[in-house]
């Protein structure tokens, strides 16, 4: 039997043994956001996605949207509601617990983030009573697992002990923090437009990240300027964040100098098709099997190279 990360399944997303109990994600702790249907602009992905790129180039955009959680200085990830801080060390452990109590405190308008699939969003939301704006990013699964198991090399306090072949398979299952790849983009697909969601992918942001800019900026009823844009393109570019990881460090609870994840590459490559320097045919037939055909039967359309 394959080595699994040890850790329970609740609503059909996987939550590790390190971090999370049982109870505490059962008493559903998100439904305390109060969401500001006006003012709150919303960044999901699954992990690996572009989460940070985009958080980059929204407060670059927008100087006035409100990034930090004003007791910690932190960006705040809404899905931290889940964790059980007192089991977490260091910095972010802290912010977990002030982001319960003060979350309330932070000034409109509001950027936020957050990797949980849709069905843990506040009810409100779901029953339609209260819609902020939500930019989701997809990207394709492949080169998610790579980023993703390279990622999970700083978490030695996460107990995630699988070799990259055992990453796959547990991966490719959903017994992976924050649950299947395949749910998580299929369930936010089934809201759009309508609902203030946006959807855009990694590979549209490389492949022409100004046009996406716009995009975001129409989606947000605040257009820009092209000098303002090609401003944010150069100032933002993935290569241009690669070579400091200071916006990351200055606003993630994961990363000040008391942290117990400085060894995480927060910021790797960047690059669409990076996969194909790990998967071996085996496991790349294995994944095309399991996701990709499935995927792409759902209407989605993976792109793999550029």
């Amino acid at each position: 039997m394959a080595k699994e990360w040890p850790g329970f399944v609740y609503r059909g997303c996987f939550f590790t043994n390190c971090g999370y109990n049982i109870e505490t994600v059962k008493s559903n702790p998100m439904d305390q956001w109060d969401i500001r249907p006006d003012d709150d602009v919303v960044v999901v992905t699954y992990m690996k996605s572009g989460t940070f790129w985009m958080l980059n180039l929204l407060s670059s955009l927008y100087t006035d949207l409100n990034l930090l959680l004003p007791a910690t200085k932190k960006v705040v990830r809404l899905d931290q509601f889940y964790d059980d801080p007192d089991c977490v060390p260091g910095s972010y452990g802290k912010h977990s617990k002030a982001l319960r109590e003060s979350l309330d405190e932070m000034p409109s308008p509001r950027l936020l983030y957050c990797h949980m699939p849709f069905q843990f969003f506040p009810r409100a939301w779901q029953d339609g009573e209260k819609k902020c704006k939500i930019i989701y990013i997809a990207r394709n699964p492949k080169d998610v697992c790579v980023s993703y198991y390279h990622f999970m090399q700083g978490f030695p306090w996460a107990g995630m002990d699988l070799n990259w072949d055992e990453w796959v398979r547990a991966f490719v299952d959903g017994k992976v923090w924050y649950g299947s790849w395949l749910d998580h983009v299929l369930g936010w697909r089934r809201f759009g437009l309508e609902d203030n969601v946006l959807h855009v992918t990694f590979e549209e942001m490389k492949k022409d990240l100004k046009s996406v800019l716009v995009k975001v900026a129409d989606f947000l009823n605040r257009p820009k300027s092209d000098e303002e844009l090609d401003d944010v393109v150069k100032k933002c570019s993935f290569a241009s964040m690669s070579q400091g990881v200071e916006f990351y460090r200055r606003v993630s609870s994961l990363g000040d100098e008391n942290s117990f994840l400085n060894s995480v590459q927060h910021l790797r490559k960047g690059k669409v098709g990076d996969w194909k320097n790990h998967f071996l045919v085996s496991q790349n037939e294995f994944f095309d099997r399991e996701i990709t055909v499935k995927a792409e039967k759902h209407g989605l359309k993976l792109v793999y190279n550029m």
